[in-house]
């Protein structure tokens, strides 16, 4: 993080299904000593066509699966409207919660951060290979810098 930065910026980008509420506990934690925080947003990706599963393109199982989509994308708000009550209210921003690949969407909006966290669930061998790595990604990609927080044995 850039000394000279007032009024920092701070994304947290969470996986509200394994570790978010880790993640956001350990970034306030972290935050809490810095006062040159001014707002901690919280990210969420909603991938709304798995990789492999019916898109766009597909309009008669796009149109039986949007209903489900919709309730799942409300609940998903939900929790991570959850997660953003664990933020100081003084230092609370938006959660937001975009359509697209967690990726990709968090990358477009790294530009507007001062320091972007990210947890990592530390995968190995096989299952790092399957799953990949949000974190190692976004520390390739992201326009500000990230900070990755371990997460083993989060929920």
């Amino acid at each position: 993080v850039h000394p000279e930065v007032n009024n920092m910026k701070v994304l947290i980008s969470v996986d509200i299904h394994r570790g978010g509420r880790a993640l956001v506990e350990a970034a306030v934690k972290w935050l809490a000593a810095r006062t040159d925080v001014e707002t901690i947003d919280l990210v969420y990706v909603f991938e709304l066509a798995p990789a492999g599963g019916a898109g766009p393109g597909e309009p008669y199982i796009w149109h039986e699966l949007m209903p489900q989509w919709e309730s799942l994308y409300a609940k998903a708000r939900s929790e991570l409207d959850a997660l953003l009550e664990r933020v100081p209210e003084e230092r609370r921003g938006n959660a937001l919660a975009p359509l697209g690949t967690a990726n990709s969407a968090v990358a477009e909006m790294t530009h507007r951060y001062d320091l972007v966290m990210v947890g990592t669930q530390q995968h190995k061998g096989l299952s790092r290979f399957w799953l990949g790595s949000h974190a190692e990604r976004l520390v390739r990609s992201s326009a500000a810098p990230v900070m990755v927080l371990p997460l083993s044995g989060a929920e």
